[in-house]
């Protein structure tokens, strides 16, 4: 994804594991990027099933790195676009 080859991240993303909401939460930031908006909403939707207390604040907590850097931005936007709070 950072290299923004988003269909190959789409791709790997499906060979991952469906059980696991940062699968989802992955499939949700390639499509946001893809401008396939319904399909992003839908790994939204998908993440919040699998895991009903995911928060974009856990991502920031996760993922140690400087949030407050232009792609790290464009990132949480993207994954708010699609949905995720």
């Amino acid at each position: 994804m950072l290299l923004g080859l988003f269909g190959n991240a789409v791709a790997a993303f499906k060979a991952g594991d469906p059980t696991n909401p940062w699968t989802h939460v992955g499939l949700a930031y390639a499509y946001s990027e893809l401008g396939r908006e319904r399909d992003a909403q839908t790994e939204a939707a998908e993440v919040m099933r699998r895991s009903p207390h995911f928060s974009l604040e856990e991502v920031k907590q996760r993922i140690p790195s400087n949030w407050h850097d232009p792609w790290h931005q464009h990132y949480i936007a993207e994954l708010r676009k699609a949905g995720l709070k």
